[in-house]
This record gives C-alpha cells, sequence and structure tokens, in this order.
C-alpha cells in the first residue's frame, strides 16, 4: 500500500508538471490533485510518528511500575534520566 502510495505521488507530480503526454487538467482539477497529495503526506508523515516514538527507556518504565529498588538500581548504574 505504501509502494502504491508513493507510485500515485509520482505519477501526480508528473502529471502536474505537465511531462506526461496531453494538455495539463483545468486548474480545479490540479488542485485537488495538489490537496490529495498534501494529505497523502502529511498521513504518512503521521503514520512514521509512532514508529519513532518506540523508544526504550527502562527507567521511566520502572517508574510507572512504582519499582523503587529497580530506579534505584537503573539510577546508581547511570541511566539516562530524559
Amino acid at each position: 500500500m505504501l509502494l502504491q502510495a508513493f507510485a500515485e505521488i509520482q505519477a501526480l507530480t508528473r502529471f502536474m508538471a505537465g511531462t506526461l503526454d496531453g494538455p495539463r487538467p483545468p486548474l480545479p482539477e490540479r488542485v485537488m490533485l495538489r490537496v490529495r497529495t498534501c494529505v497523502l503526506i502529511t498521513l504518512l508523515c503521521a503514520a512514521s510518528g509512532p514508529a519513532r516514538a518506540a523508544v526504550d527507556a527502562p527507567l521511566a518504565d520502572a517508574v510507572m511500575r512504582q519499582d523503587g529498588e529497580a530506579v534505584r538500581a537503573l539510577l546508581e548504574a547511570g541511566a539516562d534520566v530524559d
């Protein structure tokens, strides 16, 4: 699905640039193509957010579990508090 979306973006970009055979579409149609392209790019960026947010944070996990011994051990071992 992702590859199909990228292929569609490439085709729309070439079409909007007038590099494909035939005349350019009328202005309202071109505007809708740009809107669709922007929406698609926004959705792709939003979908990639959770993948970047999945960071290993053992100190935060220990704090949420209220495991004082684990928190103390991680801090003594020099765990990153950020």
